[in-house]
């Protein structure tokens, strides 16, 4: 490895390094100019040919079953490694050029991946659809494992308890998909090679997979080996490169009594920042493509017909590489720019308790509710189902183990029976009294306190859950005070015929089409799904967005500095701190700290004034 660095990868990097980085940049811009919303487009609109405009949550496994469903994630999938096949082919036609001694034209490249690029998207297609092939088996193990081992209970008791049957499904699922893994490194390893034959050659992409298959035979464990020290000196290089800049950062700046006594220091950080990571990103995935080349060359049994490319005279290499440096300092600014920006300061920002406040006293209780009042919360969100006898109930889990340790469902109960239960003791003997109260009882304790985030939790027994909890907010005269969430669109559409006037949101673990056309007044993001474009675009649309999973400091401020209007948590007192803390920044305070926190140049917990437990 080292003596093909020095004897091949160095010198051709010192020829079109210029190129590299200009092709790089460029792509990078047309990506997110044109490319990437082309394919945004793409895949809404065919997921509005099904009846919703968007599928999320547990209605994906449905949709992906569905002719329709499986096209659609396919097209997203191929489309977003056709982007780095186009990558790919472009810095693979650059470097082959430049282990050929000939300086390259960026036009002349551009031309070639047009050319190439329906056989490219064929490519692409086949690729995933060999990946898809080699997860099916683990998805269908992982499925019959969790019948078998994780049938008894709730799933949030195994994934609480953890109990033996818990880790024989995580070792039967870790197991399947390293076999898997090992073939997906395979096709990956093959694809790689196939695109500079499709780019370079002009084959077919059947015919360029084959022809990797035999160029590839006998040096597929080399060529692993040299892309594992080439992937792991990129990591180690982009994390080196930031936890430096965070030390020269800390170093300038630990004296800092306010965040605003460093504005030019904090912008000039961010843009160097930007600067050098974007380099060594780059460079990095050069690295990669470099090792693919040279496995191409090795492989070539005979000339490949190159067109060939018009040299570059000399003079303007200079003019390449303040190119370079001008494209990716404009790249740079554009980015902290982005970055900086910040929502208008008069955003009303809220605390939701999660399951009436689950950090504090047993999840969905009055000991929780009375606890998160204390706490400043604004929102109490809770869960309802109903029992065997049509009472509406406060309850997460499908049955009582987690909480109770009873195997019984909700609905195999009348609410005599429920409410005998003890659900307190397992979260602390101090609360052996309490017990499930109903929404009706919960609402009247709420009323004229804290307003109320009810989630509607659909199971196969649901009867008639919308009409049955509105009918209780009406008793406890709580519907002006309330607002319904579930993660079923369908029972939120009952909620509207009903009571129109009431809020309803729809709760979003992950989904694929077009979020800001669902029939909702809010919508509460995972952490995950909750980036700051997504949230962006649902507030310009006129959507409440609250984030949940946030539950330690610097995730709350992130979710706040995205434009978040609520977070969801665990733990209100803490919450309550980090948003009036949050409140009482400027905007060039906020700007500030968006630009640390995006560089992890400082963490925000070491900021927020924590109140005592």
């Amino acid at each position: 490895m080292t003596q093909l660095l020095r004897e091949v990868y160095l010198p051709c990097w010192q020829r079109v390094l210029g190129p590299l980085l200009v092709f790089q940049v460029g792509l990078a811009l047309t990506a997110l100019v044109l490319l990437q919303p082309l394919r945004i487009v793409l895949i809404e609109r065919l997921t509005a040919f099904g009846a919703d405009p968007f599928v999320g949550n547990v209605d994906l496994v449905g949709f992906v079953l569905h002719p329709l469903g499986a096209t659609t994630l396919i097209v997203a999938a191929a489309t977003a490694v056709l982007l780095r096949a186009l990558e790919l082919g472009g810095l693979a036609s650059i470097l082959w050029h430049g282990m050929r001694h000939d300086h390259v034209e960026l036009r002349t490249v551009g031309y070639r991946l047009l050319a190439r690029l329906p056989q490219l998207s064929v490519l692409s297609l086949m690729m995933i659809l060999g990946l898809t092939v080699l997860a099916l088996p683990v998805v269908a193990v992982g499925a019959l494992a969790k019948a078998a081992l994780l049938s008894d209970a709730d799933i949030y008791f195994y994934l609480t308890s953890r109990p033996p049957a818990f880790w024989s499904l995580v070792a039967i699922v870790v197991a399947a998909a390293l076999v898997a893994g090992i073939a997906a490194v395979g096709v990956v390893m093959r694809y790689g090679l196939a695109v500079p034959i499709v780019v370079l050659e002009g084959r077919t992409a059947r015919d360029a997979l084959r022809e990797a298959k035999t160029r590839s035979r006998g040096r597929e464990r080399r060529m692993a080996r040299h892309l594992a020290v080439v992937f792991g000196l990129g990591a180690l290089a982009v994390t080196l490169t930031t936890a430096l800049l965070a030390g020269l950062f800390e170093l300038a700046d630990g004296s800092e009594a306010r965040l605003r006594a460093s504005v030019p220091l904090t912008l000039v950080f961010a843009f160097l920042a930007t600067f050098l990571l974007t380099i060594v990103a780059a460079l990095a995935r050069i690295a990669v493509v470099t090792v693919i080349v040279h496995a191409y060359a090795e492989g070539r049994r005979a000339p490949a017909e190159v067109v060939p490319i018009p040299a570059i005279a000399s003079s303007l290499r200079t003019r390449t590489a303040l190119l370079v440096v001008a494209a990716v300092g404009v790249a740079s600014v554009a980015q902290v720019v982005w970055t900086a920006a910040v929502d208008p300061d008069d955003r009303a920002v809220e605390v939701t308790a999660h399951r009436a406040g689950s950090s504090l006293a047993p999840e969905n209780t009055l000991a929780a509710l009375e606890r998160a009042i204390a706490a400043g919360a604004d929102v109490v969100e809770i869960d309802v189902q109903e029992t065997r006898d049509g009472a509406v109930v406060l309850l997460h889990d499908t049955d009582l183990r987690r909480i109770a340790g009873l195997p019984v469902s909700i609905w195999e109960l009348d609410l005599a029976d429920v409410q005998a239960i003890d659900v307190g003791t397992w979260f602390d003997p101090l609360f052996a009294d309490e017990r499930i109260p109903t929404l009706e009882e919960f609402a009247a304790a709420a009323k004229g306190h804290v307003r109320l985030n009810v989630e509607l939790k659909v199971s196969a027994a649901e009867v008639d859950l919308a009409r049955r909890a509105i009918a209780a907010l009406r008793r406890a005269g709580m519907l002006d005070q309330v607002m319904i969430s579930s993660l079923d669109p369908r029972i939120l559409a009952r909620v509207r015929e009903l009571e129109p006037d009431v809020p309803v949101g729809l709760i979003v673990a992950t989904g694929i089409g077009n979020l800001a056309r669902v029939d909702v007044d809010f919508v509460p993001l995972a952490r995950a799904f909750a980036t700051r474009s997504r949230i962006r675009s649902l507030t310009t649309r006129g959507f409440e967005v609250h984030v949940w999973g946030v539950d330690d400091e610097d995730l709350m401020v992130k979710a706040l500095l995205d434009g978040a209007h609520n977070v969801i948590v665990g733990d209100p007192l803490r919450a309550r701190a980090v948003v009036d803390w949050y409140r009482e920044l400027t905007a060039a305070e906020k700007t500030l700290l968006r630009l640390r926190t995006s560089f992890d140049l400082r963490r925000p917990a070491s900021m927020v004034p924590m109140p005592s437990p």
